[in-house]
């Protein structure tokens, strides 16, 4: 009797199996990977499983969002862009990628991290990035290049500055964060930095003399004066641009003399004088006559 019921058990459970094998019924599928982090333009292989094991290999994939994260049929996944469900959100919200076979599923959920900027550089306005030589009072547009180009960027943090701000300044653009306008102010060299975290680039700037090509002392050929008397000398020069210094002279010091910046002439003792302006490579001259 005992080897009758052994016999029945064994015979039930090779149909069992049997049945099981042949119907290849799928219950469940599992992902090689549940929760995954990719840089943006990434891409990663998911692999899928059935339960219990089978030799099925096609398989239905999908994503939540894929203009985030998309999935081609074969599971390869693509980190498209950062995903934020909220626009004040700090940290990236997961989007889910979805394998099904039948009536079983498995799901991925991927987070897209930033593209670090790997490295900036500043150009001017055309795109070239030569030293840039400007007359004083002219102005440029310069812009900062992130490299790469998909990098994503705060450009709130992007900061501009000068070497030398007696010679050119650097103002950031209000309507353009990567953009920022640098002015010329008087004649030298400067560099115009840019920095961006650990990031920096640098853009040799030179601002280049004008030369007055005129001179003119306002007033009359010959001034009278009488000793103790002062007068104020004026000048210009042309072009109303060049970037000189009036300098004041006398020839004749016993005569008259005069403040070298100012132009004030003063008359000390009865004689003729010439006085002197030089502007650059420029001058004129206009004669004193001092009396009692």
């Amino acid at each position: 009797m005992r080897n009758i019921f052994l016999s029945v058990a064994m015979a039930a459970v090779v149909m069992l199996t049997s049945c099981k094998n042949d119907a290849g019924e799928v219950i469940a599928l599992r992902l090689d990977q549940t929760e995954i982090e990719l840089v943006k333009g990434s891409e990663i292989q998911l692999h899928a499983v059935t339960v219990p094991a089978s030799d099925v290999s096609e398989f239905e994939w999908y994503s939540s969002m894929p203009e985030y994260v998309s999935v081609s049929p074969a599971g390869v996944v693509k980190a498209e862009k950062i995903y934020y469900k909220n626009s004040t959100d700090a940290e990236a919200t997961p989007v889910s990628i979805y394998c099904r076979y039948k009536a079983g599923a498995a799901e991925c959920k991927v987070t897209v991290l930033p593209l670090n900027v790997e490295s900036i550089e500043i150009k001017l306005a055309d795109g070239s990035s030569e030293a840039l030589v400007l007359n004083p009072g002219e102005e440029k547009m310069l812009q900062v290049v992130f490299h790469p180009a998909d990098a994503d960027v705060e450009l709130d943090k992007l900061q501009w500055s000068t070497t030398a701000f007696e010679y050119a300044v650097v103002a950031k653009d209000k309507t353009d964060g990567s953009k920022a306008k640098v002015t010329a102010v008087w004649p030298g060299s400067a560099s115009i930095k840019a920095e961006y975290g650990q990031k920096s680039a640098m853009l040799n700037l030179i601002v280049r003399p004008i030369n007055a090509t005129s001179v003119t002392i306002a007033g009359p050929e010959e001034v009278q004066l009488k000793v103790g008397q002062a007068v104020q000398m004026s000048a210009s020069f042309l072009p109303a641009n060049a970037t000189v210094d009036l300098v004041w002279n006398s020839l004749d010091t016993t005569v008259a003399s005069v403040d070298s910046e100012t132009g004030v002439v003063t008359a000390l003792a009865e004689g003729t004088a010439e006085i002197k302006v030089v502007a650059g490579l420029v001058e004129d001259i206009v004669t004193v006559k001092v009396s009692k």
